[in-house]
């Protein structure tokens, strides 16, 4: 008497599998990769430790989260790093711009190789050198012989591209925060001189 319940139970489970069985027979047998890690097939790079990336003229820009950490880890108040290391812009709402050594160098890099803030850096530096604008095979390769000696390294093996996908993606994400912000410093300062 008990038995017909199971047996009906077991029925019911070996048609549920057989739905399953076919549902994945519709599926694709691989997905298309993803859009990030496309960007970054035949990519070589090895960090050589050079500090080239953080020597020279350029911009580093922080926001206030990044400003915040970078002021812990230096033990001091955030108004004291803000005046002493940055600067504002309001072409940048919410942006800081790090101030640059005399050299032109980051203020934060000590003996040309060095940085010093290492494990607060912003964004910009730690995604460096997976920038969206680096990932077209022309922009890389000028990368590598201009500023940075591991793009394409003799001793570099190829990227981990779903590795590097997600930091490609990460940084993305906050260059397109950066043009949003300036996007918006561009409004106000119209709208201040009577153009919008």
């Amino acid at each position: 008497m008990y038995d017909v319940p199971a047996a009906a139970g077991e029925r019911q489970a070996a048609a549920a599998d057989s739905e399953r069985q076919q549902a994945a027979a519709t599926l694709p047998q691989s997905f298309p990769p993803n859009p990030y890690e496309l960007l970054l097939e035949g990519k070589r790079f090895v960090c050589t430790e050079c500090g080239k990336c953080c020597q020279g003229s350029g911009e580093v820009w922080a926001n206030e989260a990044e400003c915040a950490a970078l002021a812990r880890q230096l033990n001091m108040s955030l108004p004291h790093f803000l005046s002493r290391y940055t600067k504002s812009y309001s072409r940048k709402p919410g942006w800081r711009m790090l101030k640059s050594q005399a050299s032109g160098d980051c203020v934060f890099l000590k003996d040309g190789r060095q940085c010093t803030v290492y494990g607060a850096r912003p964004l910009q530096c730690s995604t460096y050198p997976w920038w969206p604008e680096l990932m077209d095979d022309a922009s890389w390769v000028a990368e590598g012989r201009a500023v940075c000696e591991g793009i394409e390294h003799e001793d570099a093996l190829p990227v981990d591209a779903r590795d590097k996908a997600a930091v490609l993606q990460t940084a993305t994400n906050y260059f397109a925060e950066q043009t949003a912000a300036a996007e918006e410093g561009r409004r106000a300062g119209k709208t201040r001189r009577g153009g919008g």
